[in-house]
């Protein structure tokens, strides 16, 4: 096993655990999550628009979602790939900003690697 299987970061010459904790590695698929959702949902049967509601923070994500995130050595379907230390999931559900009925939700499978940074690979 090689220094970047073990979670060494060459770029920034450190481990991964002594770069990010569990907690931050979370909070930044949070943001990544975050930042690509789409503001608004139209719809095929003449009803307007509506707002999506966007996360502030990670905190924020957290309390609506308590049980929302993990870390995981393998990915779906138990799935690994040597390019990656690991996966984040995260049980992203998407609420309507006016009403916070929700709208749809996906559980996503960041992998993310020996530097923390995150990839969208995998989203069931």
């Amino acid at each position: 096993m090689n220094l970047q299987e073990r979670g060494f970061c060459v770029k920034k010459m450190a481990f991964l655990q002594d770069i990010y904790t569990e907690e931050q590695l979370i909070d930044k698929a949070i943001l990544f999550l975050n930042k690509k959702m789409p503001g608004s949902v139209g719809f095929n049967d003449g009803r307007p628009p509506r707002k999506l509601k966007r996360y502030t923070s990670p905190a924020e994500f957290r309390k609506l979602n308590p049980n929302c995130c993990q870390l995981s050595e393998k990915g779906p379907e138990n799935y690994a790939n040597p390019a990656y230390k690991g996966y984040i999931i995260v049980d992203f559900p998407i609420y309507y900003e006016d009403t916070m009925e929700k709208h749809y939700g996906y559980e996503y499978y960041l992998a993310y690697d020996s530097c923390g940074n995150i990839y969208d690979r995998y989203i069931y």
